[in-house]
């Protein structure tokens, strides 16, 4: 599914105005558009080369090991 010209523009002025924070971790869920607005957003702030994907089987392991 694609998201709408206007989503587009919403998604670039959120990185623009995100540009100066430091952002680390970014999360959405598995929806495609939403992927797709988070990398318009972290392409604009410099990070778009970062992103990787992990399921919530991933996070729960890593709590595991990390409690341990």
């Amino acid at each position: 599914m694609e998201i709408t010209e206007f989503t587009k523009q919403e998604a670039l002025r959120t990185g623009i105005a995100l540009k100066e924070e430091t952002i680390n971790v970014a999360f959405t869920p598995k929806l495609i558009t939403a992927r797709h607005r988070l990398q318009i957003i972290l392409e604009e702030i410099g990070k778009g080369e970062h992103i990787r994907s992990i399921d919530r089987r991933s996070i729960r392991t890593t709590r595991r090991i990390n409690k341990a």
